[in-house]
């Protein structure tokens, strides 16, 4: 079976409304200067490699050094849980 981006959106999107144990916006400030951050660096005409998850990502301090000649996004914020990525997923992907 093939799943295509809308499939899996929706399936994240149904996810989401069950997942929320804990207000998501308590990310609210940190997301919001990932995105500012990197919505002036990243170069739109260069394929993109997104890594985003809890802590493990967000400390990950040598993540370009292990692809160098990629553009590389690390969107990674502390503590967070699936449903705080599934909740923040257009901002960060």
């Amino acid at each position: 079976m093939t799943l295509n981006k809308t499939t899996i959106l929706l399936c994240m999107s149904l996810c989401m409304s069950w997942c929320n144990a804990q207000d998501p916006n308590r990310f609210l400030g940190e997301v919001t200067a990932i995105s500012q951050k990197y919505d002036s660096l990243w170069n739109g005409t260069q394929e993109t490699y997104v890594f985003t998850g809890s802590s493990s990502i967000r400390f990950w301090e040598d993540l370009e050094a292990h692809f160098p000649d990629r553009q590389i996004i690390n969107s990674g914020f502390g503590g967070s849980q699936t449903s705080d990525l599934l909740y923040f997923c257009e901002n960060l992907i």
